[in-house]
């Protein structure tokens, strides 16, 4: 459930930042496919990151950016024993450039509803703070529903939010029972 999240917001951020957000579906089942076959191959989940971002802020429109990437990322494989070479550090600025461009969004959010606007400021304000998108967004949900709920507005939202709020909550709860 944090994959398909995470996806979702990073598949519509990069929609909306190369300016065509009806290619949202293709996008989104490219991403949907990737996750599948990564189960089957027994491999870590892939999400839309960082990559994705700077090909799209370079001006790369098209599927040929990702197969471009994918295959300079193949190539890479050579050089994985001196990989311990580069610093950790050295990687910060390009995610802070990366991060730069994704709060670009922020300037579309709907200030008019003040608990939309509050669950998505915190929302943006807590993936840092917890060093990850998915949690950030996990708070976000439960954060939104609350304020539903507490300002009497709770039939504004679907049983489905509810029930995501509900399992996002039970994510954060289970470890410590």
């Amino acid at each position: 459930m944090v994959v398909l999240f995470e996806n979702i917001s990073l598949v519509t951020a990069h929609t909306s930042f190369a300016g065509d957000p009806s290619k949202f579906k293709k996008a989104f089942q490219a991403s949907s496919f990737s996750v599948l076959l990564s189960g089957v191959l027994g491999s870590s989940p892939t999400v839309a990151t960082a990559e994705s971002t700077a090909a799209i802020a370079a001006g790369g429109r098209t599927g040929l950016t990702s197969v471009i990437t994918g295959l300079l990322f193949l190539g890479t494989i050579f050089f994985i024993p001196y990989i311990h070479i580069i610093p950790p550090n050295a990687i910060a600025p390009i995610l802070m450039i990366i991060g730069g461009l994704m709060v670009k969004n922020i300037t579309t959010l709907q200030f008019k509803d003040n608990i939309e606007a509050i669950a998505a400021i915190f929302t943006i304000v807590l993936i840092p703070f917890t060093f990850s998108i998915a949690d950030g967004i996990a708070i976000g949900f439960i954060l939104y529903t609350g304020l539903k709920l507490v300002s009497g507005k709770a039939k504004d939202v679907s049983i489905t939010l509810y029930s995501i709020a509900g399992l996002f909550l039970l994510y954060f709860i289970l470890p410590y029972v």
